[in-house]
């Protein structure tokens, strides 16, 4: 950890001291930075003032403690769950449901280049350009090339969430070639590193 980092996170733990009107009740509260923090993304996400947080957290059915521990603890309650709920969001099967809910051509393809889902637009792609193939040995036999390398387009979505990368694309089987363009988006997920790639008509 560089002394930078180890500054950072000290300050989160400094305890500050505010005031904080709850309901027409002024209330006084010594919390670490980062508890502070945290209630305030909460108000931002939930549409409510931090006094009305606290107060629902003072007059909630939590037993013992004092009003600082509860809040400490509902802030880390709230986002443990928001993790849990990103974390579920992203399981791989849950971006097989994200590529089969866009209605244009799509698949999902993993660092190496590998197609992981694909939907039924895709299919019907296919199945228009390369006529007469089986399609079992449509998906067996199927090359796809990116104009740009898939290390490059990562970095790219990375480094600038919510745009969408284009990039030129063949694929083919055998002699057979179909060129095109891509609009690729970063699925963000731990497990199954992947791209969603869209097919432009």
């Amino acid at each position: 950890m560089t002394e930078a980092m180890g500054d950072e996170n000290a300050g989160a733990l400094i305890p500050v001291f505010r005031a904080v009107t709850c309901r027409g009740v002024r209330r006084g509260l010594r919390l670490e930075r980062v508890f502070w923090e945290g209630l305030s993304e909460m108000s931002r996400i939930e549409g409510r003032t931090i006094g009305d947080l606290i107060a629902d957290m003072h007059d909630g059915p939590e037993n013992g403690g004092s009003l600082s521990s509860r809040v400490r603890s509902r802030v880390a309650k709230h986002f443990f769950e928001r993790c849990h709920a990103l974390e579920q969001a992203l399981l791989p099967d849950n971006i097989g449901a994200i590529v089969h809910a866009v209605p244009s051509p799509a698949f999902a393809l993993s660092e190496e280049r590998r197609i992981l889902y694909y939907n039924g637009a895709f299919i019907s792609f296919l199945q228009l350009r390369f006529t007469g193939a089986e399609s079992a040995d449509v998906f067996r036999r199927l090359a796809l090339s990116l104009d740009t390398r898939i290390e490059e387009v990562i970095a790219q979505l990375r480094s600038a969430p919510g745009r969408p990368v284009t990039s030129g694309f063949a694929l083919g089987i055998s002699d057979r070639r179909v060129r095109g363009k891509l609009n690729l988006a970063l699925i963000p997920n731990a497990q199954v590193p992947a791209v969603l790639a869209t097919i432009l008509q």
